[in-house]
């Protein structure tokens, strides 16, 4: 958490980027959202090196994840600090019918009819993935700051979470229990 504190100040001089914060991969890893480093754009005792985006790939095949970790790409752990309004605007830029249909919401706020209101835009929207459609649609204004040495997994599967475990040394009862019985 003060890594993230940190960068808090790093987006009050730099306001018009989304940072974010990623681990340093120990394999090449198909089911991650790959970031690659670019340039240096502020250095802080706290922070580190904070960098440019050059490219964010989300999920990329087997191949590409292989190139991303030759290139020294880094792992997106989905950690991002920024502004209100730079999300609003990295929307807005990337998903524009959908941000016109949420800003039509503001004639419902306050009402009765908000909820059935946003229900009704969210429903009469296109499926929208956050890091495939926003981020890696757009990295021109991404930074990224690399976590200080340690273990990160998303847990997004058992096995990354059953890994995890066993990497530490823990076995909770439950773990045992998942073993076939023959």
């Amino acid at each position: 958490m003060r890594h993230v504190e940190a960068l808090r100040l790093v987006v009050a001089r730099h306001a018009q980027r989304i940072v974010l914060v990623a681990a340093k991969p120990d394999s090449p890893e198909p089911g991650y959202g790959w970031i690659e480093p670019g340039v240096s754009i502020e250095k802080t005792p706290a922070a580190g090196d904070v960098r440019a985006v050059v490219r964010f790939v989300e999920k990329p095949s087997l191949e590409e994840a292989r190139a991303c970790f030759r290139r020294g790409g880094l792992w997106n752990t989905f950690v991002m600090v920024a502004r209100a309004a730079t999300f609003l605007e990295a929307g807005r830029r990337t998903l524009p019918e959908l941000h016109e249909r949420l800003r039509r919401l503001r004639a419902f706020a306050g009402t009765s009819e908000e909820d059935a209101a946003l229900e009704r835009a969210y429903a009469l929207s296109a499926p929208a993935n956050f890091s495939q459609d926003v981020l890696a649609a757009d990295s021109s204004r991404l930074a990224v700051s690399e976590l200080p040495p340690l273990h990160w997994s998303d847990w997004g599967t058992p096995e990354r979470v059953i890994s995890t475990l066993r990497r530490e040394g823990l076995e909770p009862q439950w773990l045992g229990e998942l073993a076939p019985t023959g």
